[in-house]
């Protein structure tokens, strides 16, 4: 799993969470979108959790580019923008899940673990 989010405190935190379960294997954390798109080529990771706003790419410029080369990677943005318009766009392009951070942070290793659990 890749965890990807410029705000360092945060990405280590949620890196903390989802390593507690036992679950998953972290790839990262990493602090920006050019740094996440090259970790996901380089490790193809099964999931990756992502911030949108990012410098030098944006979370939405990330899910397309790991659209482009994987259709099964689950994808969540995780994110503090609550615009409606940011959030349909994500999912238009090919985002599983659209999280609020003030929201939805401590329900992540929730949503992975249920994920997961579906798949044979």
């Amino acid at each position: 799993m890749l965890i990807a989010d410029d705000a360092r405190s945060v990405a280590v935190r949620l890196a903390d969470l989802v390593g507690e379960t036992g679950q998953f294997e972290i790839v990262g954390p990493v602090y920006d979108g050019l740094e996440a798109k090259r970790s996901f080529e380089a490790k193809r990771p099964d999931a990756v959790i992502l911030d949108f706003a990012m410098p030098l790419l944006s979370g939405l410029e990330v899910v397309q580019a790991i659209r482009k080369v994987s259709s099964t990677c689950f994808i969540i943005v995780l994110t503090n923008q609550s615009d409606a318009s940011v959030r349909q766009r994500c999912l238009a392009a090919g985002a599983d899940q659209y999280l609020h951070k003030s929201r939805d942070f401590e329900a992540v290793p929730g949503i992975l673990a249920a994920h997961f659990e579906r798949i044979p």
